[in-house]
């Protein structure tokens, strides 16, 4: 049976699970400080919103009961990125981490959902094929209208589903 994620809410993974009734963790394959170079702006345009040199970027494999479920790279502004990097962010999601420890309030997200097919790397993290069926979903958070993070999500799409309810006169 495939988690569903209902749409309209902000949340970070580890909240959504928990939400859910299962156990959130996080394995960190990699964080720190990275350049924002011309190779990188071609590869993932969307960074180009910061306009900034350097940002902090965390890739993590999302697991839920110890199952992985999401592969993630999640680019911080350097400012907050730099004070996460202290953090045990194997046990808390960075929303989380980032509300309790720099008091960040995230505003609103815009998010992209789209179906893609796994690649070698994270058909690797997420113990699936190569070109297994995958949703990707590309998140902009704000706090108070600063940008604030980006995030690059490949779900197994064989363990997830969004759900979303739509009102006729909002």
């Amino acid at each position: 049976e495939p988690l569903k994620e209902s749409l309209g809410q902000l949340t970070g993974f580890f909240e959504e699970m928990r939400n859910q009734g299962f156990k959130p963790s996080a394995d960190i394959i990699s964080a720190g400080l990275i350049d924002v170079d011309e190779a990188l702006l071609k590869k993932i345009p969307a960074l180009k919103a910061f306009q900034a040199e350097k940002l902090v970027l965390f890739e993590k494999l999302h697991k839920f009961n110890d199952k992985p479920l999401v592969y993630v790279k999640s680019f911080w502004r350097q400012e907050y990125g730099e004070k996460l990097l202290g953090l045990d962010l194997s046990a808390e999601g960075t929303y989380e981490a980032a509300n309790k420890h720099l008091g960040l309030t995230f505003s609103k997200a815009d998010e992209t959902i789209a179906a893609d097919l796994a690649t070698t790397k994270e058909a690797e993290f997420l113990q699936v094929k190569k070109n297994f069926p995958v949703l990707t979903m590309e998140r902009m958070a704000y706090a108070e209208d600063v940008l604030v993070e980006f995030s690059y999500n490949v779900y197994r799409a064989d363990r997830y589903r969004y759900h979303v309810v739509l009102y006729k006169d909002r």
